[in-house]
């Protein structure tokens, strides 16, 4: 029996927020979504949207709502005056957006828009990974190609696509057709029920900011172990042997110091011990943080997840 409640189209706005490099077309695809001109869309080598801006309107009988934000890598914006901008950007989007869409152009992926969904994730936290999707501008540029074929030729953006959780769509900003924002709105909706029919919310963000300051303190605590662990890869390797040990060691111990801040966050505010032991039972199996739903419902390692193998 399926028990997710999909989106209510006559009374909540569905929330869409636009995140990308600068010139993937975010201004545009906005435009686009709500069908008329509300968003400043220009050729510039600096992001025309410096502040967080929203429109709303209605678009084939429902009510949306889409946010704007300053472009990844802007040229005229420090790195940390995009996240901090970023992250205002939630208050418009109150009580949270339904989904993050990534835009990217179709043709010109790069390790930066690469970086994206990793800066989102670092800014909103693990649990937007199921609230975004990759959209792709310039679909004209296919000529007519499949898009599944497209992307299956190149490894990076297959693995892009992958941390969006492997959901994807394609826009022609060129072409004012409902349809694509139709299906578009569908893809939506299968995100939203998939949620359970929630949305990302800022007691998320608010969680977030408990795990990554936890985790600071476990990361300083463990600092001087590491070093050592360094050096003893130092002395036992060395170039490129050396530098992809170093790199699985600082991965390990950020895994390992985000999972420990995360049970400690939570028994801190009074969280279940069966939820904890879930948690750790996740960690000794090298589970991703992808599955932690799965983990903090206990369904892992108490009876349902081990049937399925």
């Amino acid at each position: 029996m399926n028990n997710q409640i999909p989106i209510n189209h006559s009374d909540e706005p569905l929330r869409i927020l636009l995140v990308g490099m600068t010139g993937a077309g975010r201004s545009a695809t906005g435009n686009n979504i709500l069908g008329e001109k509300v968003f400043k869309s220009e050729l510039s080598s600096s992001s025309v949207t410096k502040q967080c801006e929203k429109n709303n309107a209605t678009v084939n009988g429902r009510n949306v709502l889409v946010i704007d934000t300053p472009g990844l890598f802007d040229t005229s914006l420090t790195k940390y005056e995009v996240i901090d901008r970023i992250k205002r950007c939630i208050l418009l989007s109150a009580p949270g957006p339904h989904v993050f869409l990534v835009v990217v152009q179709l043709g010109r992926f790069t390790d930066e828009e690469a970086e994206a969904v990793r800066i989102i994730q670092a800014v909103f936290g693990e649990e937007s990974s199921t609230y975004t999707m990759a959209l792709f501008t310039h679909g004209d540029r296919l000529e007519g190609r499949n898009i599944h074929k497209f992307v299956r030729k190149s490894p990076k953006l297959l693995s892009f696509i992958k941390t969006c959780g492997g959901r994807f769509h394609v826009f022609n900003n060129e072409e004012k057709n409902p349809e694509q924002v139709n299906q578009l709105f569908e893809q939506i909706d299968k995100i939203v029920t998939g949620n359970g029919g929630q949305h990302y919310t800022n007691e998320m963000l608010d969680r977030e900011k408990e795990f990554e300051a936890e985790k600071g303190h476990i990361l300083k605590e463990n600092e001087e172990q590491r070093q050592k662990k360094t050096e003893t890869l130092r002395a036992t390797s060395e170039g490129e042997a050396f530098e992809k040990a170093k790199e699985k060691l600082d991965s390990e111990y950020e895994q390992q110091a985000r999972w420990q801040a995360e049970k400690n966050v939570r028994m801190q505010n009074g969280g279940f011990s069966f939820l904890n032991d879930s948690h750790d039972c996740c960690y000794q199996l090298g589970l991703s943080h992808k599955n932690l739903k799965l983990c903090n419902a206990g369904l892992v390692c108490n009876g349902l997840i081990p049937m399925l193998y």
